[in-house]
């Protein structure tokens, strides 16, 4: 092998390592809906999502999310501790445009379904539930939810691989109210990307290959 093709060789085979590296640490983010709206230096205050300051996509950690709600209504950041839900219909109160009407359809009550997006492929890792009254779910209450691995039902106090089992991966996931009914609202959810080494060992495997001909090669 020249010296030439050898140095690129490995170049190459540096640059496959990097990629299948930083696949594998992969991106988490942690979608705190309660703190960006009610946060008092940062936060956005309550609206419909298509009209706040977030309607193209929040991003945290390299990773975008986007809510929407089925029917055609209305993914909601509700405040005061709350998080997002859905509003059947939404006007302009008091002058502020995308507010809930009326103010207590503000979470994902049954028939409704709240939607959630994510710029790449992820594994949720953690959830953070809130009922009507906007406190935090106990133990045995139950959300529904649809993603690209199937449905099913979370139970809170799911936790670790068991949760991110429960979910699976995906980009998209529709929650709705589960067995018991209760309504809910989201006030936080944890997101981890899901490494996609594949091109990265695709790379390194060719390396080998081209290695292991140029070897034979000389040998013979």
């Amino acid at each position: 092998m020249g010296i030439a093709m050898f140095k690129k060789l490995k170049t190459l085979s540096l640059a496959a390592s990097v990629l299948v590296a930083g696949a594998a640490a992969g991106q988490a983010a942690t979608f705190d809906f309660v703190d960006l709206i009610d946060n008092p230096s940062t936060g956005i205050g309550e609206s419909s999502w298509s009209t706040s300051a977030v309607a193209g996509g929040w991003t945290v950690g390299g990773i975008t999310v986007n809510a929407s709600a089925q029917g055609g209504y209305n993914a909601y950041l509700d405040s005061n501790v709350a998080g997002l839900g859905v509003c059947k219909v939404t006007g302009t109160l008091n002058n502020v445009p995308g507010q809930c009407t009326p103010g207590k359809d503000d979470n994902v009550q049954t028939g409704e379904t709240l939607v959630l997006s994510f710029s790449r492929l992820v594994k949720i890792t953690s959830i953070i539930l809130r009922d009507a009254a906007h406190n935090l779910f106990v133990l045995g209450d139950t959300m529904s939810f649809t993603g690209a691995s199937g449905s099913g039902t979370y139970v809170t106090g799911t936790t670790g691989a068991a949760l991110s089992n429960l979910f699976g991966q995906g980009t998209s996931w529709d929650f709705t109210t589960g067995r018991l009914g209760k309504e809910f609202y989201i006030s936080s959810i944890t997101v981890a990307a899901v490494p996609v080494p594949a091109a990265g060992l695709m790379l390194l495997t060719g390396l080998g290959g081209i290695a292991v001909a140029r070897r034979r090669r000389k040998q013979a």
